[in-house]
């Protein structure tokens, strides 16, 4: 989003220690916070994950202060959102105890408007001590570099509800506190939903691309794509196309895997599924079913995913022609026996 106004915009530091809100910064002429706003601003809308989401009702708190807020309440709801995600937080801290700690930061809220939206964005970013060069005194700020971890953005379209909501973190998974506590929302798309639309998809795209150009590849990547699905709870989408498909080395040099992984980045919008999602792992019926003739009454069976299939074998050829390597320990023990004792 390049062509935008932001209209307002108010910071709240929050102090989990002394459960309280540090006094919000005032802006002056000579302030650079609304430069600083908008680099946040082009973050956000640069983003290249998030999941949408609904209010659970249009009469819990938030709704009915982001409603306020289009309508000129400006800096009373943004104290009232604050405050409401302090106390999030700070009931968050009594959950983990002291074996872990609620990220700081400073909530920025911002009003903004395009040439046929507005806006309204809650961002909570980093801030900490530093040292200043110029008087070498500690100072609290807020980072310019690695400073959004969480964000929401309310689309309005003219009327007093948002069409839309749209919830975003730096972690792979959403914090609940911040879209259940804090936000008072619920997903507009299942974590059952998701999973299927996201996955089927991205299989297809294996099966149309890759299958028949190179099946060791297209059996490689897509035991590469069901671990990764299978195995963490949640799934950041461009995180996943970055380190599952992209950085794949295919077998065959003539496999563009530059091209496939453009293909699979588009799959959200083209198939409307969520870019940050909780994965149901009864959702995905794959299953690598794969018979591979080795030799004459000789199979192999490939019928599960397989983690680290590319380091479990390998291939080669010498003097005798091609082979398949098999690390595996009851394999060998068994051939071994095999060959020393016969059949």
């Amino acid at each position: 989003m390049d062509d935008f106004t932001l209209e307002h915009h108010s910071i709240h530091h929050l102090n989990l220690t002394d459960e309280a809100l540090v006094k919000p910064t005032v802006p002056t002429e000579e302030s650079d916070i609304e430069t600083f706003g908008k680099d946040v601003l082009q973050g956000v809308f640069d983003s290249t994950r998030g999941q949408a989401y609904k209010f659970a009702s249009d009469t819990e708190e938030v709704a009915t202060l982001v409603t306020g807020m289009m309508n000129g309440g400006w800096a009373v709801s943004c104290e009232k959102i604050a405050k409401r995600l302090l106390r999030s937080e700070i009931s968050r801290q009594e959950e983990l105890g002291n074996f872990q700690e609620v990220k700081k930061g400073s909530l920025l809220q911002m009003k903004v408007s395009s040439e046929d939206s507005q806006y309204i964005i809650f961002t909570k970013v980093d801030h900490g001590k530093y040292m200043d060069e110029r008087d070498s005194k500690i100072h609290f700020g807020l980072p310019f570099e690695k400073r959004v971890q969480k964000t929401c953005v309310f689309k309005f379209n003219g009327g007093d509800a948002p069409v839309s909501i749209n919830i975003f973190d730096s972690n792979r998974k959403i914090s609940k506190y911040w879209w259940k506590d804090f936000l008072c929302c619920e997903s507009l798309r299942s974590p059952q939903l998701n999973t299927k639309t996201a996955f089927d998809a991205v299989d297809a795209v294996l099966s149309r691309n890759l299958k028949q150009q190179s099946k060791p590849d297209y059996t490689y990547l897509r035991n590469n794509v069901i671990t990764h699905f299978r195995s963490n709870e949640s799934i950041a989408y461009d995180d996943f196309v970055e380190d599952v498909v992209r950085s794949y080395v295919p077998i065959n040099s003539n496999v563009n895997i530059g091209e496939i992984a453009d293909k699979i980045a588009e799959l959200p919008e083209k198939k409307g599924f969520d870019t940050q999602f909780e994965v149901d792992n009864k959702s995905i019926s794959a299953r690598i079913r794969r018979v591979v003739v080795l030799a004459e009454n000789f199979e192999l069976n490939i019928k599960g995913d397989i983690p680290d299939l590319d380091a479990l074998v390998d291939t080669g050829e010498d003097d005798e022609g091609k082979y398949l390597k098999i690390y595996s320990e009851e394999g060998f023990a068994e051939f071994n026996r095999v060959k020393r004792d016969g059949q």
